[in-house]
């Protein structure tokens, strides 16, 4: 039994350490191959919960820091990724972001779009005569 219940784990932490190699070692945001980090979690702690009472604690511990470790190294990159696209005017891949990126990304893409308007009118500026309008115009 413990060999099958940590292959299950080592299964989901492999996705998880490969994904995270290929997100670090490129420039460009990848597709992730889960849905979420919420459903991420959610698999891993359901492993481990179900594997907490055939592995060793001490076990249990360290995978569950090494899991936050790779977690944490994920989303600092993908943030930054993400930070980039968005600081260069460059559209963010939609379809490779998760569903917590998203709702990080709208707001500072509502924000883009409301300074839009803004830009087109450059070269129009906004004139007062304090005696009237000249005759020259």
């Amino acid at each position: 039994m413990v060999g099958g219940v940590s292959q299950l784990i080592s299964d989901v932490l492999r996705r998880l350490m490969d994904f995270t190699k290929l997100e670090v070692s490129t420039e460009e945001i990848q597709r992730p191959p889960f849905e979420s980090y919420a459903q991420l979690v959610q698999e891993l702690n359901s492993k481990l919960l179900t594997s907490g009472n055939v592995l060793d604690k001490e076990l249990v511990e360290t995978t569950m820091n090494m899991v936050r470790e790779t977690i944490a190294i994920l989303v600092r990159k993908r943030i930054e990724k993400i930070m980039r696209y968005y600081q260069a005017g460059k559209e963010v891949p939609q379809d490779a972001l998760l569903p917590e990126e998203r709702r990080f990304l709208m707001p500072l893409l509502e924000l883009r779009i409301a300074e839009a308007p803004r830009s087109e009118v450059q070269g129009l500026a906004i004139v007062s005569f304090k005696k009237g309008v000249p005759s020259t115009l």
